[in-house]
């Protein structure tokens, strides 16, 4: 198995968690709570089920789907990875890339799943401080059974009481701000052409950054 696949995979593990909640209590310790509960309930949905996946990889897709769509804010994700260009694209435009932008990443999420052997997962408490009160962080380590350790860290912004993810850091790698930079980038690659660029959106750039820097903490 390559680096690529365990990180996708690694990143689909744990973001397949459901940690949208009621804030009422602390907010690092709910959230926190609340990603524990939810493993259990994650592992009971795909134990046993590897060979299913693999023969029918669309049931993996659906799983992942059903358990992001809820609590991965899509839509804002995408207006912070359009970053200054957001102004200028047209509503259909905007609501268009979100779309693209929540596809390419189930796709790449499912792809590296289906290869993954994950022998657990660890939850922490606030990966860093937040600059807003409504933001909290949730640290994750996703372990293999070769004994590798996948450090993932979630940023949540609390909103009508519930926690929704808006950014990811993988292994050191902001993947809000990767994904940011591939958009300038294909923006100016394809003289500042919205269509273009959404049409061939995909997330292998950012994942790629993070394959090369665990080859360099690798030595």
């Amino acid at each position: 198995m390559n680096r690529l696949t365990k990180y996708c995979s690694a990143v689909g593990v744990a973001l397949a968690l459901s940690f949208t909640a009621t804030v009422n209590a602390n907010a690092d310790e709910q959230a926190s709570q609340f990603v524990t509960q939810q493993i259990s309930q994650l592992q009971q949905e795909t134990h046993g089920k590897a060979a299913q996946f693999k023969q029918h990889p669309q049931e993996l897709r659906t799983l992942l789907a059903k358990n992001l769509t809820p609590i991965a804010d899509f839509p804002y994700i995408s207006a912070m990875v359009m970053g200054r260009y957001y102004r200028f694209a047209t509503p259909e435009q905007r609501q268009h890339f979100a779309q693209v932008f929540q596809n390419s990443t189930l796709d790449t999420l499912t792809q590296g799943l289906l290869s993954i052997n994950y022998d657990g997962i660890e939850v922490g408490h606030a990966a860093q401080q937040q600059r807003y009160a409504n933001e909290t962080g949730v640290s994750v380590n996703v372990r293999t059974a070769n004994g590798q350790t996948y450090p993932i860290d979630f940023t949540l912004l609390q909103r009508n009481g519930q926690w929704k993810v808006i950014n990811v850091i993988v292994n050191g790698i902001n993947l809000g701000l990767t994904f940011r930079n591939q958009f300038d980038s294909a923006m100016r690659s394809h003289n500042h052409n919205f269509d273009q660029v959404i049409d061939n959106w995909d997330t292998s750039s950012a994942v790629n950054k993070i394959q090369q820097s665990n080859g360099s903490n690798n030595g």
